[in-house]
């Protein structure tokens, strides 16, 4: 295969410019794998092909053998595929510690949830990408009662690129509905988006898809009580605290 037309093939496959499959070539060329394989000291990519330069000279290689097209492209798409994956890592990394919609699509064995982010009302997008929650971050009454096609709040408690067994890297991304402080998260999502008022908001105690006990600085309008139950599946009890109750139970300890 001519070294251009690999060139323009794997920028095609992968949705990329050939200047970047390009810059990856001319990397692979420097690797010693690839210098021992044919037998150079520096090789670069031209319009004619693949020029090597040896101590006795300079020879062009027009075309590439299938056991070094294999070597090529199999270092170039290595690289693609880490390139791409960073790209969407940043894509993505701003939603940990957030909370985020996801769509259920499947549950595996162990119990795990496959859980679908970026869907918009059509669908999927090019950004859809696949997060995980695990057993043991579903409140113990929803590990058997979630369904494909449900959506839920989740907590993104983890963004991070990952290689698999098999050599390709990609975003992993792990979920949660455990956490003590989501329910004070979405609460403050709610004030902040319609109260425009700074009320204190700290979740006491939660037991996991039965009672949240939160204390607040103010009262809560009850639609927002009970759209946080609707949402957790689980209770919801507020208690209001003033700042003179804190400091006198400070005193007194």
């Amino acid at each position: 295969m001519l070294a251009q037309e690999l060139i323009a093939d794997i920028a095609t496959q992968y949705r990329v410019s050939p200047t970047l499959v390009l810059y990856e070539v001319d990397k692979a060329l420097q690797t010693d794998a690839f210098k021992q394989a044919i037998g150079y000291n520096y090789g670069c990519v031209t319009e004619d092909g693949i020029q090597l330069h040896r101590i006795g000279g300079t020879v062009m290689l027009p075309q590439l053998k299938r056991s070094l097209c294999r070597m090529l492209k199999h270092h170039v798409l290595e690289a693609l595929n880490f390139q791409s994956a960073l790209n969407e890592y940043e894509y993505w990394r701003h939603i940990q510690h957030k909370t985020v919609i996801g769509h259920v699509e499947r549950k595996e064995q162990n119990g795990t949830l496959v859980i679908a982010l970026g869907k918009d009302s059509f669908g999927y997008t090019e950004n859809t990408i696949y997060a995980r929650c695990h057993l043991c971050d579903l409140p113990p009454k929803e590990r058997n009662s979630c369904r494909p096609g449900e959506s839920k709040i989740f907590y993104a408690s983890k963004v991070a690129i990952k290689k698999s067994p098999n050599g390709v890297y990609m975003v992993d991304i792990s979920l949660s509905r455990t956490i003590k402080r989501l329910p004070e998260i979405l609460l403050r999502q709610k004030l902040e988006d319609c109260l425009k008022r700074d009320i204190k908001v700290r979740v006491k105690k939660r037991h996991c898809g039965e009672l949240t006990i939160i204390e607040t600085s103010a009262s809560i309008p009850s639609r927002f009580i009970t759209e946080l139950t609707s949402e957790l599946n689980e209770r919801i009890r507020i208690e209001i605290t003033s700042d003179r109750k804190k400091s006198r139970r400070k005193t007194t300890r």
